[in-house]
């Protein structure tokens, strides 16, 4: 078959691998952190979206025309 590889090739490789899955995993970790974090903000933006947008269809139906408004002079004068 195909040449033998030694035994301590094969061990400075298997350390390297444990090492790069250790990095893989701390990197995993952070991005889920950072994930957690991301949809957190979205979440207040979107009730944000939805009062501001509560907000503006109430001052549509309200709103007031030019004829709506007194042709007075304020209070204070």
């Amino acid at each position: 078959m195909g040449e033998e590889i030694p035994r301590a090739d094969l061990e400075k490789r298997v350390i390297q691998l444990e090492e790069l899955y250790s990095h893989q995993q701390h990197l995993v970790q952070q991005l889920d952190e950072e994930l957690v974090k991301l949809r957190s903000v979205i979440e207040k933006l979107e009730y944000r979206h939805v009062v501001q947008e509560d907000r503006l269809k109430w001052l549509i139906d309200n709103r007031l025309t030019l004829d709506d408004i007194p042709n007075e002079k304020p209070p204070h004068y």
